[in-house]
């Protein structure tokens, strides 16, 4: 039968991704987008700790500073009059005390230098474009709204990602590392120098691969770009994926990294997670109370297997009205 498409299946890998250990997920949007679905499969996932980065430098610095055990030094950090902001994190929350914002990222930092031996760790990459301030040459992962003149844009080049992304490597060889590249084009820096990018990431992930034994490659952009390759498969800036292609992908991460068990376990969580988004019309009646022990009586029965499911446990108990 004709798909009227080319199908890409599932590369074989012998990563396996459990229950067990905990899931890291760091750089662009689409991790978000993944980080959901892990949770709502029970696991426990971190997600972006420092914002969303787009290009693989920043991701680097960060990383680099967590496994040296080092804090966040002075120049991350920038005071400006709408509150303090850090170069190395993204432009969603600022800080209004030089004290609160030092202590929120140790404390990311020490959360990243924390992971247990064994945890996955996914590093999805944007975009190789970078921008650099021009006082002092660092390499920033937001620009905060900065005027342009602030910085020079580069497009890093392959040598200059695959180095920065070997020291960082060298400290991680205790992880299960998985590259990525994102599908979604950064077409504000022109469709040809987006390709470019692309190529950029494309060339140097595949570099690690054949340096490191616990570094691989999970296929996304492809999946996105030659498999679906369907405008209908975008949210309506053309740019992102729709929730229909990220689900598309999810259902391709679980085919290359899940055993059979693990697939099992994911699946009656995923059910057990949109059960409690049920919406309730009427909190205090038998029929939600009813719903809400079921449905937290099996995700005891889950957690007995391994899953971890405290937020649609919270989500469960919010459905019905508060006692006085």
């Amino acid at each position: 039968m004709n798909t009227f498409r080319s199908v890409f299946k599932a590369p074989e890998s012998q990563v396996r991704i459990t229950h067990e250990k905990p899931v890291l997920l760091m750089g662009s949007c689409f991790s978000e987008n993944m980080e959901a679905r892990f949770a709502d499969a029970g696991f426990r996932v971190l997600a972006n700790p420092f914002g969303i980065q787009y290009n693989p430098l920043p991701i680097f610095t960060v990383l680099s500073q967590a496994f040296s055990g080092k804090e966040v030094p002075n120049d991350w950090i920038e005071d400006m009059p709408r509150g303090y902001i850090n170069w190395m994190a993204h432009h969603t929350r600022t800080f209004n005390g030089k004290e609160e914002i030092f202590g929120y990222f140790n404390q990311m930092l020490q959360t990243l230098s924390s992971l247990p031996e064994g945890t996955t760790i996914f590093l999805t990459y944007g975009t190789a474009w970078y921008y650099r301030l021009k006082r002092n040459a660092m390499v920033v992962a937001n620009c905060h709204k900065f005027p342009s003149n602030t910085f020079t844009k580069q497009l890093a080049g392959v040598e200059e990602i695959v180095n920065a992304g070997n020291a960082v490597f060298e400290q991680m060889q205790r992880f299960q590392i998985i590259n990525t590249v994102s599908p979604v084009r950064h077409l504000r820096d022109g469709f040809t120098e987006n390709q470019r990018s692309k190529a950029t990431l494309l060339l140097s992930v595949a570099r690690w691969e054949s340096l490191f034994t616990n570094v691989s490659y999970f296929p996304s952009y492809e999946w996105v770009i030659d498999d679906l390759r369907d405008y209908r498969f975008f949210k309506n800036d053309y740019v992102h994926p729709s929730d229909e292609a990220i689900d598309y992908v999810w259902e391709r991460l679980k085919e290359m990294y899940f055993s059979e068990s693990v697939k099992g376990l994911a699946t009656d969580c995923e059910r057990a997670s949109r059960a409690s988004r049920h919406r309730a019309i009427n909190p205090q009646s038998d029929a939600t109370k009813a719903h809400v022990t079921g449905t937290l009586q099996k995700i005891e029965l889950l957690e007995k297997r391994g899953a971890h499911l405290a937020s649609a446990k919270e989500r469960l108990v919010n459905m019905l009205p508060k006692s006085e």
